[in-house]
């Protein structure tokens, strides 16, 4: 597997940035972009491995975790809706975990 396509690698660059102690804007972003590009990837190119939908899941949920902790919530709903909506066409019960996840820090 291409080390792009590795959660561990994506995953040492984040905790490497939470290390230098940014503003958690920033931190937040980085955190909440990791499950949107997976999202848009499974949604573009097809069903993956149950891992991969798990660490996508397990990724948003930490990066939701932290942007509700710090109130920044608000600043980053369009971004965490569009988790949701890049994994709408996904199989495996990806898309109902994404929205239920969502739906745990986002009630509409």
């Amino acid at each position: 597997m291409n080390a792009s396509l590795k959660y561990s690698v994506a995953k040492k660059a984040i905790k490497d940035f939470a290390d230098l102690k940014p503003d958690p804007i920033y931190l937040g972003e980085l955190m909440l972009y990791l499950p949107e590009l997976a999202s848009r990837y499974t949604s573009e190119f097809g069903d993956m491995a149950e891992q991969y939908y798990t660490s996508a899941e397990n990724n948003f949920e930490a990066a939701l975790k932290f942007i509700s902790k710090h109130g920044l919530l608000a600043h980053f709903k369009d971004q965490a809706k569009r988790c949701v909506t890049y994994a709408k066409p996904c199989g495996y019960g990806f898309s109902e975990m994404m929205e239920e996840i969502y739906d745990s820090y986002y009630i509409e």
